[in-house]
């Protein structure tokens, strides 16, 4: 091997080394798997890795990728993930040249201290007080979207906090409604998906054209048996969104036609024109990438 021309699971090894060396000084410990790991009395701390299985690096032509997603678990013997730490996206760990983006990892580092290892510290100090820090909710999100995190009921029973644990449910009472569930998929659909289209297109399309293609799907998918609260929410949350703010506008009429539609009626024969305009719309805003 070159100096400097590393495989796949260097650049992973790597990126897993920066982490674990912040958290060996606490007591964290790396297994043989890759995950890193603490246990302290019946609660168990795992940090760990999923790699993807097509992860190459081609040095001749200085391209490749190399992507892992990213998990931190508090875990205890009846259930796991009691609470986790869980990014949007999996991590490019590459950069132009076929290093290991360090400053990336540098900035997963500080997530993972102020989500998680903060949060541990807290729940062992004082775990009344960390919890009231809390979103006392199953699911709670990053301004961005770009991670979030998940307590589950079993946290709070683990310290017998009835009271916190009443306000849990009623709280997840409210997340789980079809107008805040609408809300926050579009919002996440957005942050996350957004690079993926093409605002100066998105941005020239009809409105008159993008209406109607709602009405259609909308119309056609009313008539069917996956019609529900959800959906009808999600249809009046995207009349709500100013058309002035056209991109955004664009990817929220996309995440009402395109999943509801392509994945539930894509070899439907009654759909099929509608399928097509859909597929044509989905064509037409994403950004087209270049190949040599």
């Amino acid at each position: 091997m070159k100096n400097n021309q590393l495989k796949p699971k260097d650049i992973f090894n790597q990126a897993v080394e920066i982490i674990y060396s912040k958290l060996e000084p606490l007591g964290w410990k790396r297994l043989k798997n890759g995950d890193i790991k603490k246990k302290n009395g019946n609660l168990t701390y795992r940090i760990f890795f999923f790699r993807s299985y097509k992860n190459y690096i081609h040095y001749p032509e200085m391209k490749g990728s190399v992507t892992t997603e990213i998990y931190c678990n508090i875990d205890i013997a009846q259930r796991e993930a009691i609470y986790q730490l869980r990014f949007a996206n999996e991590f490019e760990l590459l950069t132009k040249d076929c290093q290991l983006n360090s400053l990336l990892i540098e900035n997963v580092c500080k997530i993972i201290n102020y989500e998680y290892i903060n949060i541990i510290k807290g729940l062992e100090e004082n775990p009344r007080q960390q919890l009231l820090k809390m979103p006392l909710m199953e699911e709670s999100y990053a301004y961005d979207y770009s991670y979030e995190t998940i307590m589950r009921k079993e946290l709070l029973e683990l310290f017998g906090f009835d009271d916190l644990l009443k306000l849990y449910n009623e709280n997840n009472s409210f997340y789980n409604s079809p107008q805040n569930r609408a809300y926050i998929s579009q919002e996440h659909y957005f942050y996350t998906l957004n690079e993926g289209f093409d605002p100066t297109v998105c941005n020239e399309l009809s409105d008159k054209e993008l209406v109607c293609l709602v009405q259609d799907v909308y119309n056609f998918i009313k008539k069917t048996n996956i019609y529900d609260d959800y959906i009808e929410a999600q249809y009046q949350h995207l009349k709500k969104i100013p058309q002035t703010n056209k991109f955004k506008w664009v990817i929220t009429v996309f995440w009402f036609v395109y999943p509801n539609l392509i994945r539930n009626f894509e070899n439907n024969k009654s759909a099929k024109k509608l399928v097509r305009k859909v597929l044509e719309f989905h064509n037409t805003i994403k950004i087209k990438k270049a190949y040599c």
